[in-house]
């Protein structure tokens, strides 16, 4: 089947354009949060599911515009990701696109699934109840953003992201998050800063 590629107008743009976010509107059910897949089968299988809430970029990386369509709908956003080296290195970029954006009252959280998984066959093998329970504990982005930061950097650059992090945020928890102030964006930007530039992240 010859593959069908749209041109980008001012009417249809692949990177502000999420699939399944219009279902999921009509569907008129109540939508607490949004899942945030990779492709669009994940997209299907979750809806065959009865779990409407699910969306996928076109082929794109995750944009703070596709966020910030999703964060006027909801406040918290999960991304969950293949188990594979393609899924963890999506999950890093989400992860600096959506902490400039954590303010008060929006929450991300992301969910790793074992390699070889993907949603379509996770959530086919055991069902919505348990893969909604997977979701409930989905890792905290103060979670991630730690894990990631202990693999990439080396331990004394870890104790000064964490000490800026908690005199940034006072009573943040790794373990039990927050709502955000707005200085979020401050202190996302001087966090992520070095992160961007360890090697793993280029």
């Amino acid at each position: 089947m010859e593959k069908i590629i749209l041109p980008e107008t001012p009417v249809f743009s692949k990177t502000r354009e999420l699939y399944g976010l219009y279902e999921t509107k009509q569907s008129r059910k109540p939508i607490d949060r949004f899942v945030v897949v990779e492709g669009y089968m994940d997209v299907i299988a979750l809806a065959q599911h009865d779990i409407h809430y699910a969306v996928a970029t076109l082929g794109t990386a995750t944009s703070e515009h596709h966020l910030s369509r999703l964060f006027r709908l909801v406040n918290e956003i999960i991304f969950c990701f293949d188990g594979d080296k393609a899924g963890r290195s999506a999950a890093e970029r989400a992860l600096l696109t959506v902490l400039p954006m954590l303010e008060d009252g929006k929450q991300a959280r992301f969910l790793f699934l074992d390699e070889g998984q993907d949603p379509d066959s996770l959530v086919r093998q055991v069902g919505k109840q348990v893969f909604e329970t997977l979701l409930k504990d989905a890792r905290p982005v103060e979670r991630f953003l730690f894990d990631l930061a202990a693999d990439k950097l080396d331990v004394l650059s870890l104790m000064l992201i964490k000490e800026l992090f908690f005199s940034i945020v006072p009573g943040a928890s790794v373990a039990s998050p927050t709502p955000r102030p707005a200085l979020w964006q401050w202190k996302a930007s001087l966090v992520c800063w070095p992160l961007q530039f360890s090697p793993g992240m280029r």
